[in-house]
């Protein structure tokens, strides 16, 4: 590959990386969308109970993010979007010592839950093609760049470890202890999102079936995710409670 070529490349990459938090947004018109082109025998209680399906997947998603975020040092890029790459530290224990992008994994399941709630396979297959996409090009441009600041000790460890599929046989125990503050601190923001677009799809759903009904499953589940999320965010906002010392 040209060294023109590389650069052009790296900078789609780094572009990609820098917005990657809110480049999936732009599947949720498309699944609205589908929704509202939907033929299917709608039944407004077991859609109310199957959203819990996908929403669990979404929710693993989340949970691998947790076993990461939970683990790993200050300094690292991982819910960074202004200042482009980041990596004071080389993580290569926990999740990280079985697949290269623990990350980018949990958020394949995170969004991958949301496509799957619409039933529309066509739609579910341009998920993954839109995602592999997007992160292909991300993962390029973060790789070289750890590349070019860890050098052989980076390529040693990206010869042995998969970007994206897990080889569990060579878990070793992270380095550090897991911070629950540190989870809540960086991941309350995810949580709550995902629960406020799986309430809004099964009401949107109901809404263009005729079904003026307001879920009181999902409303208490939206309650208390709401709740969290405010307090949450009051705790880091306003005090030093869910402050990790090196996190």
């Amino acid at each position: 590959m040209g060294e023109c070529t590389l650069k052009n490349r790296q900078k789609i990459g780094n572009w990609f990386f820098r917005n990657r938090s809110y480049l999936p947004l732009v599947l949720l018109p498309v699944v609205l969308f589908a929704l509202w082109k939907e033929e299917i025998n709608y039944n407004l209680t077991r859609d109310i109970f199957w959203a819990f399906v996908p929403f669990t997947v979404s929710l693993f998603g989340l949970y691998i993010r947790i076993l990461v975020i939970g683990q790993v040092p200050g300094g690292t890029s991982s819910r960074n979007t202004l200042e482009g790459q980041v990596a004071d530290h080389l993580n290569t224990t926990g999740l990280y010592s079985i697949v290269r992008h623990p990350l980018y994994v949990g958020n394949f399941f995170m969004w991958f839950g949301i496509s799957l709630y619409t039933f529309n396979p066509v739609l579910i297959v341009a998920f993954i093609a839109i995602f592999w996409i997007i992160y292909e090009n991300i993962t390029f441009a973060e790789e070289l760049f750890l590349e070019e600041k860890y050098g052989e000790r980076y390529r040693e460890w990206m010869r042995k470890t998969p970007a994206f599929l897990p080889k569990f046989s060579q878990y070793t125990r992270s380095e550090m202890e897991f911070s629950v503050r540190t989870v809540l601190k960086k991941e309350y923001s995810g949580f709550f999102a995902t629960i406020a677009i799986f309430t809004f799809l099964v009401h949107y759903r109901a809404f263009i079936h005729h079904e003026l009904h307001v879920s009181i499953t999902w409303s208490v589940v939206f309650a208390v995710g709401l709740l969290m999320y405010l307090s949450l965010r009051s705790l880091k906002r306003k005090t030093r409670l869910l402050h990790v010392m090196g996190r």
